[in-house]
């Protein structure tokens, strides 16, 4: 089987700041680490691996549903990221808290 899952990657002043959203658990968490080692590899041109914080979101009650919590996850962030005009402060606490109250 396969899970989806979501890895928010933004550069701010310089680094990638990295948001890791998971409907399960962390389990997927090392591949959303190299991922963003990649990412920051190709778009800052190396360095170190960028720390992927961990996303209070909401959690699913089966086995099926992660993928529409990825999208909805994404969803949520593109809005937040559309309404705060970029303001990378006020994105991390809007993104967490509508994640968190999230269902399908």
């Amino acid at each position: 089987g396969s899970h989806w899952t979501l890895l928010v990657a933004r550069v701010v002043g310089g680094e990638l700041r990295c948001r890791y959203f998971d409907s399960m658990s962390s389990s997927m968490l090392p591949v959303a680490q190299r991922l963003a080692g990649k990412l920051a590899a190709l778009r800052l041109g190396g360095g170190c691996a960028p720390e992927v914080l961990v996303a209070q979101c909401a959690k699913q009650d089966n086995q099926s549903d992660c993928g529409v919590f990825a999208l909805l996850f994404a969803r949520i962030a593109l809005d937040v990221f559309m309404g705060s005009g970029g303001e990378a402060s006020a994105e991390v606490a809007s993104m967490e808290a509508a994640a968190s109250a999230a269902g399908p």
